[in-house]
């Protein structure tokens, strides 16, 4: 009985069932990625990015400023009396890259 030669296909054993175990992973990986990819570009199309601003909602605020452009009302987050791109609640995420 050759116990070195037992001992190797031990071994060779082991590493065959990690890399079995690695290709599982990584495929499932590829798969999951691949699934949420799909549902992003499904969302993307359910849910297109307007460049027209909807409709004024009732804005309040407590402390920050009031700022008003083309009769549009918005809340001055940073207080720089500027209507900055994140304050523009009608200009959607188009501007995030």
């Amino acid at each position: 009985m050759n116990v070195q030669g037992d001992g190797r296909n031990a071994i060779d054993a082991a590493a065959s069932d990690k890399r079995e175990i690695e290709n599982y992973m990584r495929r499932k990986l590829i798969l999951s990625c691949s699934i949420a990819a799909v549902l992003a570009g499904l969302l993307k199309l359910s849910f297109p990015i307007s460049s027209v601003p909807a409709a004024q909602r009732e804005i309040g605020s407590r402390k920050a400023q009031i700022l008003t452009q083309n009769g549009l009302k918005f809340r001055d987050l940073n207080k720089n009396g500027i209507l900055d791109p994140y304050e523009d609640w009608g200009f959607g995420l188009s501007y995030v890259r």
